[in-house]
């Protein structure tokens, strides 16, 4: 048994996902899922509608709330995880970010029914999942109201058109980006309410190439940026779409267009963030590479909390401590590359290895 994401959307947000879009036969029973889930949680959206607004009156929009950027694959599932340590942090759990509509109303019935459907690990990676766990926003967004760039887990050949609608938001129209930010920041309000903490740090890769949005609505948001090996980067993004595409897809993509489109997103996304980062208020961004961080996480923990100026890491570093002595054991994925596919990675990715001095990494295994 599986659950695709779509299903935690209400009728009109999984409408508007499929909107001009063509649904393969062979993957219409998943549509036809999806509908009946969202039928069914119809009257707890209901009941939804009605207690977050009225709880959402008692708590303020996060004056300083703290954004995880960097592309898929860099390393920011991991600080996310190490970060929600921190009593203080509330977060968008994996369940909120399928059943957005009913967090808080409808939890009895659909948390329970996602983990009986759910694997798990992650296929791509053996990463545990969790109902309960640390989760980015995008599927969340797109159960809301079908404005997500996650759309392309659906309809992969359209990846391009959903970056420029709804990621960098260059084709939507203002009323649309208005009813987004709108729907962004309630959101928060009720992962905040969810997880019953004062503060929210949100991780979430199309976010990269959003900062200019999200200052729009956070003025004063604090931001970590996370980078990785470039060649390393598209390795593990590539395998990983492989992995999880095909549990939720509703159409297919061609191979060849399917690689072009990692690459057109990485350099796209990563433009967009270095023209946009220069937007953030000065001390509120900090930015470091993987590598580093893996070496010694807890010294660049503490980095964050010093160079961001967020208080009480005494507090959280024990809790910190446990998490990584409990990933001791965890072993990442080693990935294998055939001559031809690394000349064709770094006719595209050389210019960021240069930009971000990096090499062909050494633990990669070249056929």
């Amino acid at each position: 048994m599986s659950l695709i994401p779509l299903a935690g959307g209400s009728l009109k947000a999984i409408r508007k996902t499929i909107e001009g879009c063509e649904v393969s036969s062979q993957y219409k029973m998943r549509l036809y899922s999806a509908f009946l889930v969202g039928g069914i949680s119809k009257p707890f959206r209901l009941a939804e509608d009605f207690v977050v607004n009225k709880k959402s009156k008692t708590i303020t929009d996060p004056a300083q709330p703290l954004f995880i950027l960097g592309h898929w694959r860099s390393g920011t599932t991991l600080l996310h995880n190490l970060l929600t340590q921190d009593p203080d942090f509330g977060y968008v759990t994996t369940y909120q970010s399928v059943f957005p509509n009913v967090t808080l109303s409808g939890k009895w019935l659909f948390k329970n029914f996602m983990q009986l459907a759910m694997p798990d690990k992650r296929p791509a990676d053996n990463v545990k999942l969790s109902a309960d766990f640390p989760q980015e926003e995008e599927f969340a967004l797109g159960n809301i109201h079908g404005l997500s760039y996650y759309n392309f887990w659906y309809f992969p050949d359209e990846a391009r058109n959903y970056f420029s609608k709804y990621l960098t938001f260059e084709d939507l129209n203002p009323a649309e980006k208005e009813y987004w930010k709108a729907s962004y920041k309630q959101l928060v309000k009720t992962a905040i309410l969810n997880t019953k903490r004062k503060n929210i740090v949100l991780k979430n890769p199309p976010n990269t190439g959003r900062i200019d949005t999200l200052l729009e609505i956070y003025p004063n948001a604090k931001f970590i940026h996370i980078m990785r090996n470039p060649v390393t980067v598209y390795l593990s993004t590539k395998r990983f779409f492989e992995k999880t595409m095909p549990a939720l897809q509703l159409n297919k993509v061609e191979e060849k267009r399917f690689i072009e489109n990692i690459f057109w997103v990485y350099e796209k996304l990563m433009d967009k963030y270095e023209k946009d980062k220069v937007l953030i208020p000065e001390g509120n961004l900090y930015e470091f590479k993987f590598e580093d961080f893996e070496k010694e996480p807890l010294t660049f923990l503490r980095k964050i909390y010093t160079e961001l100026k967020i208080d009480n890491f005494h507090t959280a570093e024990p809790h910190f401590v446990n998490y990584l002595n409990s990933q001791k054991k965890f072993k990442m994925n080693k990935h294998k590359v055939d001559k031809e596919s690394l000349d064709l990675i770094m006719q595209n990715m050389e210019n960021y290895c240069q930009k971000y001095e990096y090499n062909v990494p050494d633990n990669i295994e070249i056929m």
